[in-house]
């Protein structure tokens, strides 16, 4: 290869494909929100495998005692001189009843853990909708988008009435992202949209009330639903939006 004095040309070896830079969106994570998930993701355990693992084993060994005691009774050793038999046969029903007993404890372990799971991907996508809805200049629906009811239509100061029969209440700001602001306790420790009905989550990540809207009165109202631990008949209206 002749190069010109003063030029120089470089040798390619191979034939290289550059990509052009491709344009899509990014979500801008407040650092508290990012710990936050970090925290309810390291809460996420699953001991259902231990539980699976002892309670095949011990059936596995129950099942052994019991085949020594059915073998024993067929040759006839079970005599008032030989209690082997039957002594196999209680080992194999004490494995065998403890063995279903860590079965059902790790199924129901496997569930809790999937409910985790989903609270936390179902926390990630109602702020998700909140941070799409601000980019695009409104509020988005709810999940089911049944209703109507916006994040706009939540945001904002509100008065809770958490204690009807006592006129018990106190102000209560509902941040976009589902965060609590002046209000915020153990009860009401977050906020969120599912299926056309706003929830208050409190801090065990169990929901605590739940209400409708009213767009006549412009408040909303209790569902007093019974898996609900909050006060029946609660109300809230808004102050400041």
């Amino acid at each position: 290869m002749s190069q010109s004095p003063g030029t120089f040309e470089p040798a390619i070896s191979q034939p290289v494909s550059i990509r052009r830079p491709v344009k899509i969106d990014a979500l801008a994570v407040n650092v508290w929100i990012w710990e936050d998930i970090k925290r309810k993701v390291r809460q996420v355990r699953d001991p259902s495998n231990l539980y699976f693992t002892l309670g095949t084993g011990m059936v596995g060994v129950g099942a052994a005692a019991l085949t020594t005691a059915v073998v024993g009774w067929l040759t006839g050793q079970a005599d008032q001189a030989n209690y082997a038999p039957m002594i196999w046969a209680g080992v194999a029903i004490i494995f065998i009843v403890c063995g279903i007993c860590c079965l059902h404890v790790g199924v129901c372990h496997r569930k809790v853990t999937s409910q985790r799971a989903e609270d936390i991907v179902s926390y990630m996508e109602s702020w998700e909708r909140s941070w799409l809805g601000k980019k695009a200049g409104e509020a988005p629906p709810d999940n089911l988008g049944s209703s109507g009811l916006r994040v706009a239509d939540v945001t904002g100061t509100w008065h809770l009435t958490f204690n009807p029969r006592t006129e018990q209440g106190k102000i209560i700001d509902l941040s976009p992202d589902g965060s609590i602001g002046r209000g915020k306790n153990n009860n009401e420790f977050q906020w969120r949209l599912r299926n056309g009905l706003l929830e208050f989550i409190n801090s065990a990540e169990k929901v605590h009330s739940r209400f409708k809207y009213d767009p006549q009165d412009g408040r909303f109202n209790s569902t007093n639903d019974p898996d609900t631990p909050a006060f029946k008949d609660q109300f809230m209206v808004r102050i400041q939006g």
